[in-house]
């Protein structure tokens, strides 16, 4: 056997105990290929899967801006309907305070009572003074002297009613133990106080100057009724 044949022989046997070897590589390459391929498509799927989970969310993400949009615009038209609705309250609300008010001072003027004088005397024991009442009943008629330490007055009768066209008398009579006035010249201020029909409440102020004059001023209504 010739040299060359013995090397060819060895590579033969070579080659044939390397095969298997080879072949097993290239088996567990192969699965390992398939393992790759395997987890390569899994990956895809998922990757897959995930793109339609964001398109999805972008298609929702729209629809949630859009519905936020719609609702924002529902909230401003709503918000400007409460507006109006109150501008419109508190328009009709002072309307009808104006009318109210309106409507009493008409009823006012048509109840006051209004006291003017209306005649008199004087004499060596004294005087008087009539009031005749132009107005609206009054009730409760009171009499308080502001300025007078010069005159001295008859209280009125308690619970004095004083009805439309109805006069009372106010009697007095100069303090000449403290003053030279006469009683037709003693001067004095007092307050009338009384009620209307709907019980308000009026204070008129009268003046006698030292002339004998009386001066009447307007009733006015009292701050609480």
């Amino acid at each position: 056997m010739s040299e060359s044949s013995v090397t060819d022989w060895v590579s033969a046997v070579g080659v044939l105990i390397a095969a298997p070897s080879a072949i097993f590589a290239m088996f567990k390459l192969g699965r390992k290929d398939k393992e790759l391929e395997r987890k390569l498509n899994s990956l895809e799927t998922i990757a897959g899967q995930q793109a339609e989970i964001a398109k999805q969310m972008i298609v929702q993400s729209g629809q949630m801006q859009y519905q936020s949009s719609l609702m924002a615009g529902s909230n401003k038209l709503l918000e400007e309907q409460i507006q109006i609705q109150i501008d419109n309250f508190i328009h009709h609300k002072n309307i009808t305070e104006r009318a109210l008010e309106l409507e009493n001072k008409k009823r006012i003027s048509e109840i006051r009572p209004f006291f003017v004088t209306d005649g008199g005397f004087s004499s060596n024991s004294g005087f008087q003074i009539e009031f005749l009442n132009k107005g609206g009943d009054a009730t409760d008629v009171t009499l308080e002297l502001t300025d007078g330490e010069f005159v001295q007055l008859t209280p009125l009768a308690s619970n004095l009613k004083v009805n439309n066209g109805k006069k009372f008398i106010l009697n007095g009579s100069a303090r000449l133990d403290r003053t030279y006035f006469t009683n037709n010249m003693v001067p004095f201020d007092i307050q009338l106080t009384f009620k209307d029909v709907d019980g308000n409440d009026y204070s008129q102020k009268v003046q006698r100057v030292v002339s004998g004059q009386v001066i009447s001023q307007d009733p006015q209504l009292a701050s609480n009724s």
